[in-house]
């Protein structure tokens, strides 16, 4: 969990965007955090889609919006059951890529921004020397 009560499926995830849900919802007071259930979030639509990927990789539109999807992890795994599917023996079985390719996944990936209300929307505003400059949009508040 992060610090802004939302929940990331793993460790791994940083983005706000990955969360698989939130202990609050925006606008909720930080006291309703005393009810808010784990166990409701911990198996809510997202969650049960990301755990049955590992079952079950094929899938919709609703397994490849999820960062799990293409996941260095998630890959292995599949990797993994097909090589036992196969009949191989699990120490012959060897993981892809160096250390690194789970952080590269992670931090090369950028989900799409949702909009955020509590950020101050920027503006153009034409400057006195015809330009335009990006400034908050905050009405009442001076820049100069």
């Amino acid at each position: 969990m992060h610090n802004d009560a939302g929940v990331a499926p793993c460790c791994a995830t940083f983005y706000k965007e990955d969360d698989f849900g939130s202990m609050t919802e925006p606008g909720v007071s930080a006291a309703a955090l005393e009810t808010a259930r784990f166990r409701d979030v911990w198996n809510n639509a997202r969650f049960q889609t990301a755990r049955r990927m590992f079952a079950d990789m094929p899938g919709g539109a609703d397994r490849k919006d999820l960062v799990c999807y293409d996941c260095p992890v998630t890959a292995t795994w599949r990797r993994y059951r097909e090589h036992i599917g196969e009949g191989k023996p699990a120490s012959t079985f060897t993981a892809d890529g160096a250390f690194n390719t789970g952080f590269n996944y992670f931090f090369s990936r950028r989900p799409a921004r949702t909009a955020r209300e509590d950020l101050i929307p920027l503006v153009q505003q034409p400057s006195p020397n015809g330009t335009s400059a990006t400034e908050p949009a905050v009405p009442g508040v001076s820049t100069d």
